[in-house]
């Protein structure tokens, strides 16, 4: 259970607003065996039936079978009321930019599957300007992504009514700024997506990555679409974002007024003194060797890494970065002695295996490096414990892109698993 009493945690993640960086921020807080796999539920699905009853089937699946997600689908009235609930609104004219760049992406990479509603708007989308893009889709299949997409999907997830081919979203415009105003315990905005993720934190009892502001599934639509960008897309982007525009600048005020204090002062000596203690307990420690060991396979408590690689498979691991410092954080008996060891697959570069240094409880302690069956080798630090709880932190000096095999992300250590065992010395 989170912080809170909440025992699952639903993203409904707005189309275009940042929402592929949050939900791979929650995805580290379940086991790699929870995570709900949207790609399959949306192929049976497909996404003409986006807003209708399907989804309801889907709905129920995700909230029973998943700990933490980030969905499309406007499924926010069938969460119950131990669900913890959020979303991120994004300024409307750039949510639109960014839905074309991504379309005309996505048309070039032919990475959509046959079938869907967007298969025209794809291809228009390299082969039309602008402003008769717009004008062509604002009443196509994809209307719903285009015209007031915001306002029509929160209204669409408070009630279950089918809205994707209404004509004026004014009416839809009250229910939206209500499912703002009561159905979301945190509503973000994208130009605050860290202060977000810490809001969220700081009431689940998570900790805050303040270091990893990396954005994913990124378009730079202002950039690429500027140019376009003249008095006839002016126009069309004013009335395609009217209500949307209200809704925006409630959810800024409502950030301002709920969260932003909160979000600001939250670190990790905030999580460590109100949550760490009962936070650690959703850890499921098995045994190896001796030790009480935490999978990377299981909730990641910390900060400072990529999340999972080759998630749900043997193989998985976590790779520290794109900053130099990592933090974890594992449950302990308080006041022993003991041997706290970290499973190591790899390095991204061979220098950085002289560069690595720990902290236990923010105190530098020497490591020992030894090969171990199965991994590259082990670390093991000895100290004693403060707390239940332990705080182990991994620093570099630097972390590494490797473009030689296509790795741009910027990192350190490979490692799999972490954990102790009472030091007989």
């Amino acid at each position: 259970m989170f912080s809170g009493g909440f025992r699952k945690i639903f993203h409904f993640h707005l189309k275009k607003c940042g929402g592929t960086s949050l939900n791979s921020w929650l995805n580290w807080h379940q086991p790699d065996d929870r995570v709900w796999n949207e790609a399959e539920t949306l192929k049976l699905l497909r996404r003409v039936e986006l807003f209708n009853q399907p989804m309801k089937s889907a709905a129920l699946t995700a909230f029973s079978t998943s700990y933490a997600f980030g969905t499309h689908l406007p499924i926010r009235v069938f969460a119950s009321d131990d669900v913890f609930c959020s979303t991120v609104l994004r300024d409307p004219r750039q949510r639109i930019l960014s839905q074309i760049a991504d379309w005309r992406r996505e048309a070039r990479l032919k990475s959509h599957y046959v079938g869907s509603p967007e298969d025209e708007a794809l291809s228009d989308s390299v082969n039309l300007p602008l402003a008769a893009f717009l004008g062509k889709h604002c009443r196509s299949g994809v209307r719903f992504l285009l015209d007031n997409y915001m306002t029509r999907a929160l209204a669409a997830g408070y009630t279950t009514e089918i809205v994707e081919n209404i004509e004026d979203t004014g009416p839809l415009l009250p229910t939206a700024l209500s499912a703002l105003e009561q159905r979301y315990h945190v509503v973000g905005v994208s130009s605050r997506l860290s202060e977000t993720k810490a809001a969220i934190a700081s009431k689940l009892g998570l900790v805050h990555d303040a270091g990893q502001a990396v954005a994913l599934n990124v378009t730079e639509s202002s950039r690429f679409l500027a140019s376009e960008v003249d008095k006839d897309v002016d126009h069309l982007l004013e009335r395609l974002t009217v209500h949307d525009k209200i809704l925006y600048d409630r959810a800024s005020e409502l950030f301002e007024m709920r969260h932003s204090g909160g979000a600001a002062g939250y670190n990790e000596a905030e999580f460590e003194a109100r949550h760490a203690a009962l936070a650690t307990k959703r850890l499921r420690p098995f045994a190896r060797d001796g030790f009480s060991v935490v999978s990377v396979r299981d909730t990641i408590l910390g900060s400072g890494h990529w999340g999972r690689d080759a998630a749900g498979t043997p193989q998985c691991c976590v790779w520290t970065g794109p900053y130099t410092r990592t933090t974890l954080y594992l449950p302990c008996p308080a006041h022993v002695d003991l041997s706290i060891r970290i499973w190591i697959r790899g390095y991204a570069s061979a220098r950085l295996r002289s560069q690595l240094r720990f902290e236990v409880d923010d105190v530098p302690l020497a490591h020992s490096l030894q090969p171990a069956e199965g991994w590259l080798e082990t670390a093991t630090i000895r100290a004693r414990s403060r707390r239940v709880f332990l705080k182990i932190t991994m620093l570099l000096n630097e972390t590494e892109a490797d473009e030689r095999i296509g790795e741009d992300r910027r990192r350190g250590v490979a490692f799999d698993s972490y954990g102790w065992a009472v030091d007989p010395s």
